[in-house]
């Protein structure tokens, strides 16, 4: 299943924020955002109002973000940075999913 790479792709981004985003004892805040969208596609949003990381992170050289790159890579899912006024957002954008309700199997619309 998606658990376990969602919930390993999740924590590896919250990890990101608390140890790059707020050098210096800076405060600031990490936000988790999930939602369904037509079609039963869901997404899952990790942002945080950091100092923000270079325009292209694969330039860092991160074993983490590579890895939550392979790992949404094994789920069929899109993992992308979206633009954000202060600090990071990445988004997790995951296949459709049916979901029981009633006995019946519905798309979540």
């Amino acid at each position: 299943g998606e658990a376990v790479p969602i919930a390993l792709i999740v924590s590896e981004l919250v990890s990101n924020s608390m140890k790059h985003a707020f050098p210096g004892g800076r405060r600031g805040a990490i936000r988790l955002w999930t939602g369904f969208f037509t079609g039963g596609k869901r997404m899952i949003r990790v942002s945080d109002d950091g100092v923000g990381m270079p325009v292209d992170p694969k330039r860092v050289g991160s074993l983490g973000l590579d890895l939550v790159q392979r790992l949404a890579g094994q789920i069929s899912a899109t993992l992308a940075r979206e633009d954000s006024v202060t600090g990071v957002c990445w988004a997790l954008q995951l296949a459709a999913v049916e979901i029981r309700v009633d006995e019946d199997v519905k798309v979540v619309q």
